[in-house]
C-alpha cells in the first residue's frame, strides 16, 4: 500500500497565499457564505452609485440597480465558495468541478457596461497568483488585463471635467481591486504538482487574452 502523503504535501494541495487548511478555529462555512454574499451586495451598491457620479446624463431604473447589485453579490456568494473549497484543501477533480462554478458567478459583471473591464477581472487575477509561471509570461498577461483599465480611464477624461476624473478613475480602481482580490479564489492555480503540457497551456492562455481582447473591442465599438 502506497504511503499516505504528509500533513504538509495534503495543505500544499491547493494552496493559496492567505488561505489554511480548515480547522476548528476558523469561521464556520455558512458565515463565510454570509460574508461573502454581503461583500458582493455592498460592492454592487458602491459600483453601482460609481455609475451614478460618473454618468453625464444619469438614470435610475430599480431593474437596472437590481441587475447591478445581484450581479455582484453572486459574484460574491461565488468566491467565497472557491475560499472554502481551498481551505477544505478539495482535491483537484472536486477542486476543479467547484472553480468552474465559481468562474460562471462572475460572468454577470461582464454583461452590459462592465463587459469591457470583464478581461481585468480575469486576467488580472491570474497575473498575480500564477507565481510558476515565468515573468515574461506574467507581465504580458498583465499589460492585456491593464488595457481595460487605460480604457475606461480614456472614457472619463473625454466626458468629466479633470477632478471628477481623477476621483471617479480611483473609485473605479477600489471597485474592481475588490473584485480582482475576490477572483482570485477561483483563478489561483492549484499547486498540487500536477502541470499542463506546455503546449496546452501557452495556446490556451493565448486563446484566453485574445478571446478577452476581442470581447472589449466588439463593446467598446458597440458603445462607440
Amino acid at each position: 500500500m502506497a504511503p499516505l502523503p504528509s500533513a504538509e504535501l495534503r495543505q500544499e494541495r491547493i494552496r493559496v497565499p492567505g488561505i489554511r487548511p480548515a480547522s476548528s478555529d476558523q469561521v464556520s462555512w455558512p458565515l463565510v457564505l454570509i460574508a461573502g454574499l454581503a461583500g458582493g451586495l455592498a460592492l454592487g451598491v458602491f459600483a453601482r452609485i460609481w455609475m451614478r457620479f460618473i454618468s453625464t446624463d444619469p438614470q435610475f431604473t430599480w431593474n437596472g440597480t437590481l441587475f447591478i447589485v445581484i450581479g455582484f453579490g453572486t459574484a460574491g456568494l461565488a468566491q467565497s465558495a472557491a475560499y472554502l473549497g481551498r481551505r477544505a484543501n478539495l482535491r483537484r477533480p472536486q477542486m476543479t468541478a467547484l472553480r468552474v462554478a465559481t468562474f460562471a458567478g462572475l460572468l454577470p459583471l461582464g454583461m452590459a457596461a462592465g463587459g469591457p473591464a470583464f478581461p481585468t477581472i480575469v486576467l488580472a487575477p491570474l497575473a498575480l497568483t500564477h507565481v510558476d509561471w515565468s515573468r515574461r509570461a506574467r507581465i504580458a498577461v498583465g499589460a492585456v488585463a491593464l488595457a481595460p483599465v487605460l480604457f475606461v480611464a480614456r472614457i472619463l477624461s473625454e466626458d468629466l471635467p479633470v477632478l471628477r476624473t481623477v476621483v471617479g478613475f480611483l473609485w473605479f480602481l477600489v471597485i474592481f481591486a475588490g473584485i480582482v482580490w475576490a477572483a482570485g479564489f477561483t483563478l489561483a492555480p492549484q499547486l498540487d504538482g500536477w502541470r499542463a503540457p506546455r503546449a496546452v497551456r501557452v495556446v490556451g492562455l493565448a486563446a484566453l487574452s485574445i478571446g478577452c481582447l476581442l470581447s472589449g473591442f466588439l463593446l467598446i465599438g458597440v458603445q462607440d
